[in-house]
């Protein structure tokens, strides 16, 4: 049921009014987690993004390799804005939890911000399952403080980023525990805090009553990035939990 909600929300939340960012600040908080990504991808002959979105990610990671780049994704509607995006990359929609590639097909698993939507051990099992011995994963999700409050609300009540977050980690050590127990050896982790992007609310305000359908020309452009990432404030007590991390069997 959680996640089938989560399946709704990313389908109907996607953005088809603004153009995906390309900037990878967007997607990695730590720029020295975003070099280890990109030294991984120039020799990772295959690279899938799973929960590729709007394909942020893999626009930039298919900059840095010659080899073959791909993501899957439960939206339809992302899948088709991230072919436009990245249109050498090859994309499926499909279930994060049932992937539709082979066994041991990656060198480089990429996931930013969709295990806290999902299963997460179960999540972690195929991204195991596609990695081949010795591959990498590179996933980031959210950590919360104790004290940490936003005004969404998930089923549980509980205060959270996103209403389809199942949970937020509470802490490095909780997460790289999560992540050794899924078969991984853990070669780096860190959390940056999150940055919410006030303009973006802004721009959908002014869009309803001016009658504006679409900003893609604005945020696709250079002043657009800049403003969209200028105007990003910290979210008091969120932090963007980072790891790098290699399957060890």
């Amino acid at each position: 049921m959680a996640e089938a909600s989560a399946r709704g929300h990313f389908e109907s939340s996607y953005e088809t009014e603004f153009d995906p960012p390309r900037d990878i600040d967007f997607i990695f908080y730590c720029s020295d987690t975003w070099k280890a990504v990109r030294r991984l991808a120039r020799s990772a002959r295959v690279v899938i993004d799973l929960g590729s979105g709007g394909g942020t990610l893999l626009y930039n990671v298919a900059r840095s390799t010659a080899g073959t780049v791909a993501g899957v994704d439960f939206s339809l509607k992302a899948i088709k804005g991230a072919s436009r995006l990245v249109p050498r990359a090859g994309f499926a929609c499909g279930d994060l939890l049932n992937l539709p590639v082979r066994d041991r097909a990656a060198d480089l698993v990429l996931s930013t911000m969709v295990i806290e939507h999902l299963d997460d051990e179960a999540f972690l099992k195929e991204a195991w399952r596609v990695l081949k011995p010795g591959g990498c994963l590179a996933i980031t999700s959210v950590m919360k403080r104790p004290w940490a409050w936003y005004y969404l609300k998930n089923s549980e009540g509980e205060s959270v980023l996103e209403a389809t977050h199942l949970r937020e980690y509470g802490s490095i050590e909780e997460f790289t525990e999560l992540l050794r127990r899924g078969g991984f050896r853990v070669a780096r982790c860190e959390a940056s805090p999150v940055r919410f992007p006030l303009l973006d609310p802004m721009m959908r305000m002014l869009m309803r009553r001016g009658g504006i359908s679409s900003l893609k020309g604005f945020t696709s452009s250079q002043t657009g990035n800049f403003l969209r990432k200028a105007a990003r404030v910290p979210v008091p007590g969120y932090y963007s939990i980072e790891a790098l991390c290699i399957k060890t069997a």
